[in-house]
């Protein structure tokens, strides 16, 4: 099917027309679609207007509507523009702000075009052949008659401004100036007024031969003219003041005064005397060379900007905090979950422990992650640990993860549609603390693809979507929970905060999380609604920005498996196994695959080290991550270890192991009276016990006790022992001929004890407390004689013993 040809465009007095390969831009003065001719004029943009020398010509008009043609594809085509590059009436005016030195004639001219000299001669020029009013003035111009087409044609143009110079008296260049202005610049009264804004050297200094102004009336000599020479010492002297001695400071800013004074005794000395110690004491100075205050103020104003100015009294860095201008925007994300801001402060509440309620372990660092297109809170951390990489990364965890299984547990109950953040942002934005390490931050580089942005050093106000928030979301709870900070907590004879402190981390944590569902219903300040969102009668709040943005921008970012990312961001370390599990943190925790319970075995039999690589959440000792089996594996803490502080953070369980030590400590010491008294009684017993078994021996004419059938002795002593069940036995019958050995007739032995103690005539006779120990002995009957008891053995003596614990049993 052949393609239909496009209709030629219409051309109008006043279209503009650019060259598509050229820079040339010309204007229409007359035509029409009758009309074979169009009258064009060169506005001659790219020139200054002492250089203008364009007049009107004629061309072809369906040559021009071909060239304007989307289908014309030569050199010389053309295109339309919607706006002049030239625009006089507003290039005139001057800003009201600004001191005008206009006349009061040329400030009415420019409220009022047609008062203009311009006007004036276009009007004669365009009406003076014609009839004048009552008054005697021109009519109206028109571009529509006789005499405008006598103006586009050559030879008419000048034999028509001929006969009006002759009139009117003004010379032929003049008018050739106003007309080629009418021409170029609209056809209207702007475009031939005065240009009196041009005029002078704007920009380059006047070589003054003479100042001035009145003379002083307050001093003897005037300021100098300000020739090259001048400019070159206020130069310096503006150099000098906006300098700094030793350090920036308000208190250590030059004066003009100071500046101008180095200047007159560094350039305009003529005469200086100085004493031995080298100080000026006299100095005669240039009288032909006067500078004042007011001088270098002005040439202060006239060749610094204010930004200039302020960036070198105080600096560049106070200057883009507290003294630029506000442009722009900061929130600059296409819809939700695209870029996330994340920081961290130290919580304004002292906590408590847990376990150790009577222990206060002081305040948490709270991480919060906001998201920058609808300010919604998506995820946050607690802990007391420092700020540093891994907080960072367990907030950004929380922001990806579900949120109804995160409260629930947290024993709150809520719906999908009251907290909906669970996608990785596309780009994290943060201040250079938390997220600024490199080599941390890799595999959010490679793993999630993410963009990780640090805004510049001292810059606070570029962070101001997520700073206000640490002021927002505070102020939910401050005025509702114990141990606060204030601003005066610290002064002097004001109670310390921490003596209120009652919350434990768990239970923060849980104010928080109701504290941000709260935060993302409230209205945001300040926030250009959409008006969608408008018309269907939804305040901007986070969560209502967010559903919005979702539905029309779409979600940003991606899901990510949650046990996944956190395996990948969280710092890995190196634990050991030992007999008992793996050993981190003064915790043991279970070996979950078979080959670590071989280590385990192997550690315990042969001392095999095996070290295993693992990663750890600061707020929770009940587990740890086991890596290099594929899949990230939870080890939970050992059996053995769950009497101790388990379900804490890491920093609880270092101050419970701390103070178990300080109660063992103050026990120990508590117990040294005690330790001193043991130590001298069981001293006493031993040496006393040791006394008189040696005198005993010495008695007998031993040198050691007689270590001879300690069987027989032991079963002796047990039937002398009214407390062992030998005797209980041998007393109620039965059981204790269960009891004897083999061979032995107890009996038998008694009797032939018997024999000899009546045969030897003498017994000795022990005395026992109530517990059964002996502590003295004495001899009864009759003594045996010396050589008798000489000639006994040592089996002999220690059977006569024996016979007289019998008899005394018997008895």
């Amino acid at each position: 099917m052949p393609m239909k040809a496009q209709p030629l465009p219409e051309l109008a007095v006043g279209d503009l027309l650019k060259e598509r390969s050229g820079e040339k831009i010309f204007v229409v003065l007359k035509t029409g679609s009758n009309n074979r001719w169009t009258n064009l004029i060169d506005i001659e943009h790219d020139k200054a207007v002492r250089f203008h020398k364009a007049m009107p010509r004629k061309t072809r008009t369906d040559d021009l509507r071909l060239r304007l043609s989307s289908d014309y594809d030569g050199n010389d085509a053309l295109q339309k523009l919607d706006k002049s590059p030239i625009n006089p009436a507003a290039r005139r005016k001057a800003p009201p702000f600004v001191l005008s030195r206009r006349s009061p004639r040329y400030r009415k001219i420019l409220e009022n075009p047609t008062l203009s000299n311009g006007w004036l001669l276009i009007k004669g020029l365009l009406g003076f052949e014609k009839e004048r009013d009552a008054e005697g003035s021109f009519a109206e111009p028109s571009i529509y008659g006789d005499e405008f087409e006598e103006l586009l044609h050559k030879v008419t143009r000048r034999k028509r401004i001929l006969r009006y110079c002759a009139i009117a008296k003004v010379s032929e260049d003049t008018v050739y100036r106003t007309l080629r202005r009418f021409f170029q610049r609209g056809l209207n009264a702007d475009a031939v007024a005065d240009d009196y804004h041009l005029c002078g050297g704007r920009g380059k200094q006047r070589e003054w031969e003479r100042r001035p102004g009145k003379a002083p009336w307050r001093r003897k000599n005037g300021a100098s003219p300000r020739n090259q020479f001048v400019n070159r010492l206020l130069a310096l002297a503006a150099d000098h003041y906006f300098c700094f001695a030793y350090k920036k400071g308000k208190r250590c800013q030059k004066t003009l005064e100071n500046a101008l004074s180095w200047v007159r005794e560094a350039f305009l000395k003529k005469r200086t005397i100085f004493n031995e110690q080298g100080e000026m004491v006299d100095l005669e100075l240039d009288s032909n060379i006067v500078l004042t205050q007011r001088q270098l103020q002005h040439y202060i104003a006239q060749n610094y900007t204010y930004e200039q100015r302020r960036i070198r009294k105080g600096g560049r860095r106070r200057y883009l905090l507290h003294d630029r201008p506000l442009t722009g925007t900061l929130r600059t994300s296409r819809g939700p979950g695209e870029k996330f801001h994340i920081d961290a402060t130290i919580v304004d509440i002292y906590l408590v422990g847990q376990m150790l309620r009577m222990k206060v372990i002081g305040r948490p660092t709270l991480y919060l992650v906001i998201d920058d297109y609808s300010g919604m809170a998506v995820g946050f951390h607690l802990t007391f640990d420092p700020p540093c990489w891994d907080g960072a990364m367990m907030a950004l965890i929380n922001a990806i993860s579900p949120k109804v299984a995160f409260c629930k547990a947290l024993d709150i109950d809520i719906q999908e549609a009251q907290w909906p953040a669970s996608r990785l942002c596309e780009v994290l934005y943060s201040d250079q603390g938390e997220v600024s390490s490199v080599h941390k931050a890799h595999p959010l580089f490679e793993y999630c693809r993410m963009e990780v942005q640090n805004a510049p050093a001292y810059r606070p106000d570029l962070r101001s979507v997520m700073e206000r928030r640490f002021g927002i979301v505070p102020a939910i709870w401050n005025p509702l929970v114990p141990g606060v900070v204030e601003k005066d907590s610290f002064d002097r004879g004001v109670k310390h905060p921490a003596c209120d402190a009652a919350l434990t981390i768990n239970e923060l944590r849980r104010i928080i999380c109701f504290a941000l569902l709260h935060y993302n219903n409230c209205v945001i300040r300040g926030y250009p609604t959409p008006a969608e969102m408008i018309q269907r009668g939804n305040a901007p709040t986070p969560l209502n920005l967010w559903n919005h943005g979702t539905e029309v921008n779409g979600c940003g970012g991606r899901r990510v498996p949650v046990d996944e990312f956190r395996a990948k961001v969280m710092p890995k370390t190196i634990a050991q196994i030992d007999k008992e599990g793996i050993l981190y943190n003064d915790l043991h925790y279970t070996c979950p695959t078979f080959d670590l319970l071989e280590r385990q075995s192997m550690f315990r039999a042969g001392k095999i080290e095996t070290k295993v690589e693992i990663s750890f959440e600061s707020t929770d000792n009940s587990s740890i991550l086991l890596h290099g089996f594929g899949e990230p594996i939870s080890c939970p803490v050992s059996e053995r270890e769950e009497k101790k502080l388990i379900g804490v953070t890491h920093q609880e369980q270092r101050i419970g192991k701390d103070l178990d030590l300080t109660n063992r400590g103050l026990a120990f010491e508590a117990n040294e009276a005690e330790r001193a008294m043991t130590y001298y009684n069981v001293s006493k017993i031993a040496k006393d016990a040791d006394s008189k078994t040696k005198k005993a021996l010495k008695e007998a004419g031993m040198s050691h006790p007689d270590i001879n059938e300690m069987d027989e002795m032991r079963n002796v002593e047990r039937s002398a022992d009214p407390r062992s069940s030998v005797a209980r036995d041998s007393r109620g019958g039965g059981k204790a001929k269960r009891n004897a050995k083999p061979g032995v007739s107890f009996k038998k032995f008694v009797n032939s004890l018997e024999q000899q103690v009546t045969a030897a005539g003498a017994v000795e006779q022990e005395t026992y407390d109530d517990e059964g120990d002996a502590y003295e002995q004495s001899v009864v009957g009759t003594a045996t004689p010396s050589g008798v008891a000489n000639r006994m053995t040592s089996k002999e003596r220690r059977e006569m013993r024996t016979r007289a614990l019998l008899l005394e049993l018997n008895n």
